[in-house]
């Protein structure tokens, strides 16, 4: 394995391992990121995120996200934060607001608040306008039944989800109680589904009130995760599209909240929510 520099950083629990390849190439497989990613053995992480030089002219930076089990993913909305939040902690640009692109999507990120060593800091992204066509997970309509609010039986008893991709692929099923039953049974039959030719990540939402919801999201490729930036993203588009959220909502995670807001369909969906330094190192 080459010597890499890395950062380890977090938002709300969402762990990750951030690499520079502006000037180093970055050529690990994914048998070394499964590697790297294990919690005993490894640094232990959710994603890795790789930053890398803009490759067209009003990208500041690219970068590409790798779940733990070495796939590369589209989109990581908790890493977006994470990322502006490296650039700017180890000078790599003093632009507040850092264009991005990555394997599915372009962001745009603002530092709203941070300390006075960039260790922990608070970050709005445009996170773009939510897609419900199926085409856009890909998700197979014929396997299923329609869209939105798709069924479908797992263990003799109907499940119903709907579908959003925020430049990765999301389920969201709405529940009364995510905290009583065991979810992982429907995340796998969902994420492992042939609806889902590529997977999916499944968010299980709480709807409290139009304003709040509670949220847990099992990450393809990870597992349960204590966040998902996109899952919360997905979530609220669902709850906005179906005419059960307003258009700012709070989001519940397992360690701490984000703010959501989309305002009409036709305007991007803003996520707003702290990213955090944890420490410094070196793979040899």
């Amino acid at each position: 394995m080459p010597i890499l520099d890395f950062c380890k950083m977090h938002a709300l629990g969402n762990d990750f391992v951030i690499i520079n390849a502006i000037n180093t190439p970055f050529n690990l497989n994914a048998k070394q990121i499964d590697k790297l990613g294990e919690r005993t053995t490894g640094i232990g992480f959710d994603q890795l995120l790789v930053i890398l030089p803009s490759d067209e002219i009003g990208v500041d930076f690219c970068y590409q996200i790798y779940n733990q089990d070495g796939r590369e993913a589209g989109n990581c909305g908790n890493g977006v934060r994470c990322a502006a939040l490296y650039i700017h902690r180890y000078k790599l640009s003093s632009k507040r607001t850092l264009h991005f692109k990555t394997k599915t999507i372009y962001m745009h990120a603002t530092i709203l608040e941070h300390d006075a060593d960039f260790l922990n800091a608070v970050v709005k992204v445009d996170m773009g306008i939510p897609n419900f066509k199926p085409e856009s997970l890909p998700f197979i309509e014929t396997l299923a039944t329609k869209t939105l609010n798709n069924t479908f039986t797992l263990n003799n008893s109907d499940a119903t989800f709907s579908i959003a991709s925020i430049g990765n692929p999301h389920a969201v099923v709405i529940l009364d109680d995510i905290n009583m039953i065991d979810l992982r049974p429907i995340a796998y039959a969902l994420q492992n589904h042939r609806a889902f030719p590529e997977g999916v990540n499944v968010g299980f939402m709480h709807i409290l009130s139009r304003n709040l919801i509670k949220l847990r999201v099992h990450e393809r490729g990870v597992g349960e995760t204590d966040a998902c930036g996109t899952g919360a993203c997905a979530a609220v588009a669902v709850g906005i599209s179906s005419g059960l959220l307003d258009s700012a909502v709070e989001v519940r995670l397992q360690r701490g909240d984000l703010n959501i807001l989309w305002e009409s369909a036709s305007t991007p969906l803003f996520m707003t929510g702290p990213a955090c330094f944890v420490f410094e190192g070196t793979i040899r």
